[in-house]
């Protein structure tokens, strides 16, 4: 146990109004994944044919998503494009994205002799688990080795996309969706189009599904399929189980019962969409993915001479693409106090963009990008506040040796998730500050 959090529960009544060492209510989301895993049961049963793909596991994730959206305990999608552009960078990013576009058709045309073994997918920069070599085509949203083939991620799934409206869902499917939305519908008590997001998500995996099957005929020695889980995946991973080909998830996220993405019911049978294995780096104990789990070792022993860290910021702040208001809010609160703030971005944040769409007067803040080891700054700080409340990035804060604050102005508990980690809960913006204070003079 943290020595903060011992102190806090021999000395919880001297904390500040609205703040408290445990918070024993039932998160948000996992309120609506117990809900959503009671009334989708029968639903994993729907397919178009036999052996078909089971397709209500192509949307369930899509239909808590947005319910989360709608309650506000996430940001919306549209949210991420934060950053507004000019006429001229308009300009630009069109004129960036039809090179992509022809760079994309050419190493399609030359895929089919290059003997290429094995492919992995990811917006991320691969890792040691990914495991790429000669044999391997990189799919990403950036070309990090150029002696690797890659495609663009973002140009293939906007052509996934364009295909998509020449999808024509069966009526059988068009029925089931009707009746899944109305289900839906009642038991959230939502104003959401249930019955357009559905179609939609339908038919933009089996849109998937046709531009993947055309790209794996074009890799006939493909043995292996590697991937980090976004959601665009479910019908890739349906095909390769088809075809026989390994199919791999890479951890890079949180993926235990209080994610919607991997919180599935007891079902008598497998599933045809989930992957062959899981690859982990970090166990939260609460795993209940349909996937074979293998552990890996990923994060390194940064102190290896076990010598005291000089701890150089006050807080870390890990900031979300989709949560900039928060992010900025939280600067602003701080501003009348001298704490030695580090903010680390998320990977698809960019310095300058935050710095010229955060504009704050508070002193001593350093901003780290995706250059920088979110460890490495974590092992230097003593408090960690993340401002999405079900990232990894809590856990290895923990690890750190961070204390962590979950902070949401609203009073709301947002995951269970936080339960596993020593931490304090702050319901208020005016005690923020004198919290962090608190903590850091004990």
């Amino acid at each position: 146990m943290h020595f903060l959090k011992k102190y806090l529960l021999s000395e919880s009544g001297k904390l500040p109004n609205n703040c408290y060492v445990n918070d024993d209510r039932q998160g948000e989301i996992d309120k609506i994944i117990i809900a959503i895993n009671k009334l989708e049961v029968p639903f994993f049963n729907l397919s178009i044919k036999d052996n078909g793909p089971q397709w209500w596991d192509f949307l369930r994730y899509s239909v808590v998503n947005n319910i989360c959206i709608e309650r506000k305990i996430y940001a919306p999608y549209k949210s991420k494009d934060l950053y507004k552009k000019n006429i001229f960078k308009k300009i630009i990013t069109i004129l960036k994205l039809i090179i992509e576009l022809i760079k994309f058709f050419n190493s399609l045309i030359f895929l089919r002799f290059l003997g290429i073994k094995n492919i992995f997918i990811s917006s991320r920069k691969p890792n040691e688990l990914s495991r790429i070599n000669n044999k391997s085509l990189i799919i990403g949203n950036k070309n990090y080795d150029r002696t690797i083939l890659f495609i663009s991620k973002i140009i293939l799934d906007k052509i996934i996309g364009l295909v998509s409206y020449f999808i024509i869902c069966p009526k059988t499917i068009y029925r089931d969706i009707k009746k899944i939305s109305l289900s839906i519908k009642k038991e959230f008590q939502s104003n959401l189009n249930f019955e357009l997001l559905l179609l939609n998500k339908y038919k933009l995996t089996i849109s998937s599904i046709y531009v993947w099957r055309l790209i794996i005929f074009l890799i006939p020695k493909l043995e292996e399929i590697k991937y980090v889980n976004d959601d665009m995946q479910k019908g890739l991973v349906f095909l390769a189980n088809e075809l026989d080909i390994k199919t791999c998830e890479i951890q890079h996220a949180y993926m235990g019962k209080s994610h919607e993405g991997y919180a599935y019911p007891k079902l008598k049978s497998a599933l045809n969409t989930i992957p062959n294995e899981t690859h982990i780096f970090f166990d939260s104990s609460d795993i209940i993915y349909p996937s074979k789990i293998i552990q890996k070792e990923s994060i390194r022993k940064l102190n290896k001479n076990n010598a005291p860290i000089k701890k150089e910021f006050d807080l870390l702040i890990g900031s979300s693409p989709r949560k900039s208001i928060e992010t900025r809010r939280i600067l602003q609160i701080l501003t009348p106090y001298s704490f030695r703030i580090a903010v680390k971005l998320h990977p698809v944040e960019s310095i300058n963009d935050f710095l010229n769409h955060n504009y704050t007067n508070i002193n001593n803040v350093d901003l780290f990008d995706s250059q920088h080891s979110f460890n490495e700054i974590a092992c230097k700080s003593s408090l960690y506040l993340p401002i999405s409340h079900n990232s990894t990035s809590i856990f290895d804060a923990y690890k750190m040796g961070c204390f962590c604050i979950i902070y949401d102005s609203e009073g709301r508990k947002l995951t269970n998730m936080t339960d596993k980690i020593d931490s304090c809960y702050c319901f208020s913006e005016s005690s923020l500050g004198p919290l962090i204070k608190y903590l850091l003079e004990v």
